[in-house]
Order: C-alpha cells, then structure tokens, then sequence
C-alpha cells in the first residue's frame, strides 16, 4: 500500500502542475449534472435481492480503451444498478489523456452511475472524479484519517455526489463511524466474521444509525473479496439484515444476484 500511495502522490504532482486545483474546481462545477447514484443504490428492492455495483479496472493506455469500452457494453445487457471503475490495484496508474479519453466515450456508452474507485488521498482528486464524470467516488478509512475522510465527503456533496465509503479492515470501522458518510461498504472478510455471531442483524443496524448526525440510515454495502466466494444464501443473508448493495467485479459477478428493482 506505501508504493501505491507514493505513486498516486508523484501521480498527484504531475497533475497540479498541468491543471492546479482552481482550475479542476471550475471543470468540476462546470460538468453536467451528476446521475445521482446514492438514489439509484437506495432504490427499493425485493426481498433477498442486492443492488449490483459491477467493477472492471480503468485502461492504462489509450490503445486499451476500446477493449475496456467492450466491458461496458456487456455490464449495459445485465441488470446491474451502477458501474465501477478501479484504477489504483496497481502501480503505473492510468494518465491523464487515458483517463480523460476513457470517460469521455464511458459516460457516453452508459446510462448506469459511475462510481471512481481511485485511492483518494487529496482534495484535489474529488474535483477531478466530478470534472471526469464519475457520479460517486471512494474514500478508504485508515489511508485518510477521520478528519479528512469527512472533508472530503463534504466537497463531494458541494458537486451533488455522495462518497463510497470503503472499510477494507475492521480496525479502521470506528473512523468511518464517525463521519456522517450516507454510503458504508464494508469488505467481505469483515461481514463474514460477523455473520458467525447472534447479534449478525443489530451489527449491521447500528452500523446503519450509529452518527446522530445522519439524517436517514446508512446505505450498506458488501464488497466482495475474491471471485465466486459469495454464496447465493449468503446474499440473502446480507439483504435480510439491511445490506443493500453488493460490489463485485465483472469477471465474477454472480448471476443469481444479478438484479434489481425495475421500478
């Protein structure tokens, strides 16, 4: 985690040096109005079915964009609710023109949200998510501390986005407690530990109401781990306990799960 942070940050440096931060802020707020993705996850549902987030990672070329282009035209033939778009699992992170170029055609092949899961540990990067397109973004507990993680919730909601929260260790599930963050994805590993306890539903519960600053429940969401680990039962589990949400790449989406309220 280290290398991939002091590469976002060289990553970082580069781009304040071609478009400073007052300049990204005027792209951002200049952008088309985001699709409102906190109300296409929150959407009612049936019972024992989760709102899909379907994942594939950015291009790091523009010579690869087509060939990613091709992954969203097969997301946009399955019932999913939004798409996710990952761009730091490794270092040698997408440029700038590839990025560009790639949301450009993206949010031109879709109509679904689109959530950035970037390794955000900057201001500046919530105004490009907005300025690119993204209509959500992530935010990783424990890689910004609780001060900044609830900053950066508020410029996103100044730009009409609402954060991904992502809690990939139990550890780091206080700081995420503590904000007033509308969307808490907790990893896999994490829920399955709870799963094993009596009390599983009221866990999710008060994670769901813990901040008295919250002015509706928390979204829930379960990112999966691994492809193929998330059993159909358990799915209908997670929704029985208030989770709605379920994270998943594209190359292991479950096709049980796969659906969502048409309404």
């Amino acid at each position: 985690m280290d290398e991939l942070i002091a590469a976002k940050r060289r990553s970082l440096d580069y781009l304040r040096a071609h478009k400073p931060l007052p300049l990204i802020k005027i792209l951002a707020q200049e952008k088309d109005a985001p699709r409102h993705f906190l109300d296409h996850i929150s959407k009612p549902r049936p019972p024992e079915v989760l709102h899909i987030v379907s994942e594939i990672a950015s291009p790091t070329h523009v010579p690869m964009i087509p060939k990613s282009l091709s992954l969203i035209s097969m997301i946009e033939e399955l019932d999913v609710t939004a798409i996710s778009i990952k761009t730091w699992d490794k270092p040698g992170f997408c440029s700038e023109e590839c990025l560009e170029k790639f949301f450009s055609s993206l949010i031109k092949e879709t109509s679904k949200p689109i959530l950035l899961n970037d390794l955000i540990i900057d201001e500046y990067q919530v105004y490009l998510a907005r300025a690119l397109g993204a209509d959500s973004y992530t935010l990783y507990p424990g890689i910004i501390d609780t001060a900044e993680l609830q900053y950066f919730i508020e410029i996103g909601r100044d730009l009409n986005m609402e954060a991904w929260v992502s809690v990939r260790d139990e550890t780091v599930l206080p700081l995420a407690l503590k904000t007033d963050a509308k969307i808490l994805a907790l990893q896999q590993d994490i829920l399955t530990q709870y799963v094993s306890k009596q009390d599983f539903p009221n866990i999710i519960d008060n994670i769901r109401t813990s901040n008295a600053y919250l002015e509706a429940p928390r979204i829930i969401a379960v990112e999966e781990s691994s492809c193929g680990t998330i059993k159909t039962e358990e799915l209908k589990l997670f929704a029985s306990t208030g989770i709605e949400v379920l994270l998943t790449s594209l190359r292991c989406t479950p096709t049980e799960s796969i659906t969502h309220n048409r309404s």
